[in-house]
């Protein structure tokens, strides 16, 4: 590379080779390699906030069931634990839209 670094295929084929000794920097090279960028897009802060109120909505009942379990309320306990199921079952969708709403586009080329 022109900033004096090694390329990986550079630090490979010394890191194969029985007469050169790696250096350091060659080696984390080789073990490491810098990720791709363009993977995925970057991400622009752009969050649903409904993901995060699933998320509480499932944690305050999951604590609600609770209490009434230890409460001994059988019944509301086990009610709860359906709402619970819903409420996460909800989150989930949420989170596999948003995020297919932020990568698709990325992906057909539009913006």
């Amino acid at each position: 590379l022109r900033d004096g670094r090694t390329s990986l295929s550079d630090a490979r084929s010394r890191a194969n080779s029985s007469f050169v000794r790696p250096t350091a920097a060659e080696r984390r090279l080789v073990m490491h390699p810098a990720p791709p960028e363009d993977i995925l897009p970057s991400r622009k802060g752009t969050r649903n906030p409904l993901v995060l109120v699933g998320a509480a909505a499932t944690a305050g009942v999951l604590t609600a069931g609770f209490v009434a379990f230890k409460a001994g309320n059988a019944n509301l306990s086990q009610t709860m634990m359906k709402a619970r199921v819903f409420a996460q079952g909800a989150t989930i969708a949420l989170m596999v839209g948003t995020s297919g709403a932020v990568v698709l586009p990325s992906f057909t080329g539009s913006k």
